[in-house]
């Protein structure tokens, strides 16, 4: 035990001087390698999803439900109501202001304007969902590490065990605003867990508020995290009528940044909760109801969840933590999810889970930061992964059928589609 103490120490000796002996600034070199390899893997999928831009006829006649996304995107403007009440229009409406600064052109005289605008729109939405996958790797990765230069490394490990399931891959391909929601989720119950460990400071009471507006702003299906929000006062807050009105409060601050940045569609009350009426009914209990929710989690969070500890126990960052309430965030998705599972008006579809996944992971990473077990240098974490990265990459572990496949299947379908859309237009015009 003493000569392999005495060797790592030696080792650590001797690569310390190499490195300090280096002619060129080593921050440097680690920034500029870390983001190239994190951008060499966003322009891939962002390649990747190009090969499925088409117009809104052909995406309609594969995908009804991303060809009424796209219809409403074309409609959605920076201040109008896009009348698409199953979603917020925060996603649309980002949609349309990135389409805004790179439109697509076309020589072919069959295309109308219309159509043109249809594909621009598809475009700029399916890159939205890349953005928003590198978002939510990237954020997952800080606070892992609180360090950049390793974010930007793990990225693409996170974004490749996320896509090794189908559900990520399907939707990373369709207009659905899943992937946006996911990272708002994310960004929302970290924000809970900073009002959570400062309670004093009232800014991280508001920005927590405001956050979970911008999720309902999305899509109102967070609603259902208002219990842990609930469970949160109540069991933090000494004083049952002070926690309650603090739930209200909270709820208040997350109305008005709803209605803020969904105006003025959101102050539509009437269509939404008739939507919202005609969506709770019809649906019963059964034993295949509660097996196909549990294969759901299974299918989708195993993987995460081991990688995210794996992660954490080798390149994490120790910080003081209440392990009360690292404890109550990592259950925090749970006490979510547990309301729609039992909820009448709740038929499963495997992308509910994304954003619940989204949220269990952030407070995963909080409750295994209190089992770190390696006390690595900062300087020592980036060159071990930066080789497990290049090995990775080398071994072809970083190349994804399920991609490959997805956008396959959306050529294929999309040149049948689009021939006989063709054909149809050339006709319509001839006549």
């Amino acid at each position: 035990m003493k000569r392999i103490r005495k060797s790592w120490s030696f080792l650590r000796r001797q690569t310390e001087l190499i490195l300090n002996s280096l002619p060129f600034s080593l921050e440097k070199f680690f920034l500029a390698a870390s983001f190239l390899i994190f951008i060499s893997s966003f322009i891939v999928k962002i390649y990747e999803i190009s090969h499925s831009v088409r117009y809104q006829p052909i995406v309609y006649s594969n995908d009804n439900d991303a060809g009424r996304g796209l219809t409403t995107a074309q409609r959605t403007k920076l201040y109008n109501d896009n009348g698409f009440m199953p979603y917020g229009n925060f996603y649309f409406r980002i949609g349309h202001i990135m389409q805004a600064f790179a439109e697509l052109s076309t020589s072919d005289t069959v295309i109308s304007k219309i159509d043109i605008d249809s594909k621009n729109h598809h475009l700029h939405l399916l890159s939205l969902n890349v953005i928003c996958l590198y978002l939510l790797c990237l954020f997952l990765s800080w606070l892992i590490t609180k360090d950049w230069v390793t974010s930007f490394l793990l990225s693409p490990l996170f974004s490749r065990v996320i896509l090794s399931n189908e559900t990520w891959v399907e939707f990373l391909f369709r207009v659905h605003p899943d992937y946006i929601l996911t990272v708002a989720v994310a960004l929302a119950t970290y924000a809970t867990y900073f009002m959570l460990k400062y309670s004093k400071n009232s800014k991280y009471f508001y920005l927590t508020g405001a956050t979970w507006g911008l999720c309902a702003a999305i899509k109102l299906s967070v609603i259902y995290f208002g219990f842990p929000l609930l469970a949160a006062f109540l069991i933090f807050q000494k004083d049952r009528k002070r926690s309650l009105f603090m739930t209200l409060k909270l709820a208040l601050v997350a109305f008005w940044s709803y209605l803020l940045i969904g105006f003025p569609q959101n102050f539509s009350f009437a269509p939404t909760l008739k939507f919202l009426s005609n969506f709770s009914r019809g649906n019963s209990y059964s034993y295949e109801h509660y097996e196909y929710w549990l294969n759901l989690f299974v299918d989708q969070a195993p993987p995460l969840l081991i990688l995210a500890f794996l992660l954490t126990l080798v390149f994490g960052v120790k910080e003081k933590f209440n392990q009360k309430k690292s404890i109550f965030m990592f259950c925090f998705a749970f006490m979510a999810f547990l309301p729609i599972i039992f909820s009448k008006h709740s038929m499963p579809q495997d992308h509910y889970l994304m954003p619940y996944l989204g949220s269990l992971l952030v407070g995963a990473i909080l409750f295994f930061k209190n089992f770190i077990a390696l006390s690595l240098k900062r300087t020592h974490k980036r060159i071990l992964l930066l080789f497990l990265m290049i090995g990775l990459s080398l071994n072809g572990n970083f190349a994804n059928p399920l991609l490959e496949e997805q956008r396959l299947k959306q050529l294929h379908c999309s040149q049948e589609a689009g021939q006989a859309w063709h054909a149809i237009k050339k006709v319509y015009q001839a006549n």
